[in-house]
């Protein structure tokens, strides 16, 4: 789930939306959405925190 990513916590950063493999867009995702593999997330904050967390999912 969104809310077990840490990713607001760790990362600073508010997602927005994700694209799910199948092309679907979840917009405002609730902290209950669940990310699955394949998933795209759509976030906003600082430059460098959106670079941490695009280390983090694509090693």
């Amino acid at each position: 789930m969104l809310k077990d990513s840490g990713i607001r916590q760790n990362y600073n950063l508010i997602i927005i939306a994700i694209k799910k493999l199948d092309g679907d867009m979840l917009f405002n995702p609730s902290f209950e959405s669940i990310i699955k593999a394949g998933d795209t997330l759509i976030a906003v904050g600082e430059a460098e925190n959106l670079q941490k967390l695009e280390k983090v999912l694509n090693p």
